[in-house]
């Protein structure tokens, strides 16, 4: 059963000040162990967990030039901080697009609800588009009946 909270509490809760970033990051967990569950070959999560890492990474790098207070140290961090942070928007993003190919696989061949996820709103709204069709999808399996894709 995929995770069946509404997509606009989802949302509400990811936008709150403070308390969004902590949710999202763990929303996107519960999301990709869903998804590991119905594909276990999956690799979103360690991609997930890897840019994750660099964008810790990088933070570190730039606290670590800063305080050294050499202007080529922070140069130098600054570049390698740049670095670490495309490496994980691509890392990023190429776990949210194995997220999406799991899920159609699985929609339409194992339980075939003939799912389509678009590229452009993954890519934007990745975790909300994904509870929105989670939703759906946990409606449909306790009540029988699949709403209409938007």
């Amino acid at each position: 059963m995929p995770p069946g909270m509404n997509w606009i509490l989802c949302l509400v809760l990811m936008i709150i000040p403070l308390v969004g970033g902590i949710f999202s990051l763990v929303w996107a967990f519960i999301e990709m162990n869903f998804v590991q569950q119905i594909d276990p070959q999956n690799q979103s999560k360690k991609m997930y967990i890897m840019g994750f890492g660099l964008i810790i990474l990088a933070v570190v790098v730039v606290l670590a030039g800063v305080l050294t207070g050499s202007s080529s140290i922070v140069a130098i961090g600054g570049i390698l901080a740049f670095v670490c942070e495309i490496g994980a928007i691509v890392l990023i993003i190429m776990a949210v697009f194995k997220m999406r190919a799991s899920l159609l696989n699985y929609y339409n061949t194992v339980e075939p609800i003939g799912l389509k996820l678009s590229p452009i709103m993954t890519f934007f709204f990745n975790i909300i588009y994904f509870q929105y069709h989670f939703q759906r999808i946990a409606d449909w399996k306790k009540t029988g009946q699949l709403r209409p894709q938007a």
